[in-house]
């Protein structure tokens, strides 16, 4: 048994996932997943998004957490000597006979010898609402490229935006320049946590869609309609990153900041695959 502590939103949750399976995949075990971190937190918090999709997990139950756990100040060195609570590539990782990990793991290559699976399995278990569903058709019947402007905390949660930093409009529009000299009638469908912002900074010559569900917006769903499009302009988020991976087009054009954290960049080296382009 191999047990995955999951924190952080959906693209968090998504590469925890992706490591265990990759886990599990390698030493023929079941996978779990401690979800005691969701739902708390002194900052944003997050729900067990992963739900919505046909994961290969069930929940760890009390009595596993508690024998596989290691004690929070044994849980503190090892965090400690893993760099930062696991964020990039540790080929180590790999070989270890642990049975719980705790980590972010923020690497295609933890993923792509499990991409096929992953293809299958990050898939929703419900059919798209109607809302989305219309945004969908939309999608499949034009040159259609995913922008992701992610704000919220990164934006001003001065704690969070020290660390994450906010990418700047000038990163989209040289991203859009990008993107209109490779591609004839391209149609931009916006995704973002403040869409009234992106729709004001914003300065695009081409048709352009903003997402943004009639009531509350539903990050599963939104994840399936970014990969869905053939292209991909992504933020400094795992959110989009997911959305840019499993995308299938085999001509993809995948545009992402090349700065993607202000304090632990070092650790993010492994994080995008070479067939993208930075910016």
């Amino acid at each position: 048994m191999i047990i995955i502590k999951l924190k952080g939103g959906l693209g968090n949750q998504l590469f925890q996932y992706g490591f265990g399976r990759l886990l599990t995949t390698q030493r023929n075990e079941q996978l779990k997943l401690d979800i005691s971190a969701l739902g708390k937190g002194k900052d944003t918090k997050r729900d067990f998004d992963l739900s919505k999709f046909n994961i290969q997990a069930d929940i760890a139950t009390p009595d596993e957490l508690k024998k596989y756990t290691p004690p929070p100040y044994a849980r503190f060195i090892k965090q400690k000597l893993f760099r930062q609570f696991n964020i990039g590539y540790i080929p180590s990782l790999l070989s270890s006979k642990r049975h719980y990990f705790e980590g972010y793991f923020q690497s295609y290559k933890y993923l792509d010898p499990i991409r096929d699976k992953l293809l299958t399995e990050i898939t929703l278990k419900k059919p798209l609402d109607n809302y989305y569903q219309n945004i969908s058709n939309q999608i499949i019947s034009n040159q259609s490229v995913a922008v992701h402007i992610r704000r919220g905390d990164f934006a001003y949660n001065q704690k969070i935006k020290s660390i994450h930093q906010t990418i700047d409009i000038n990163y989209y529009q040289q991203a859009l320049d990008l993107i209109k000299n490779k591609l004839s009638n391209p149609v931009y469908f916006v995704f973002s946590d403040d869409i009234a912002w992106a729709q004001k900074n914003l300065i695009t010559d081409k048709p352009t869609i903003y997402v943004a569900a009639e009531k509350n917006s539903d990050s599963a769903q939104e994840l399936i309609l970014m990969s869905q499009c053939q292209h991909q302009i992504i933020a400094n988020s795992t959110f989009s990153w997911w959305a840019a991976y499993i995308n299938q087009n085999q001509n993809k054009i995948v545009i992402a900041p090349k700065k993607w954290n202000n304090k632990y960049q070092q650790h993010y080296r492994d994080l995008l695959p070479k067939d993208w382009q930075t910016i």
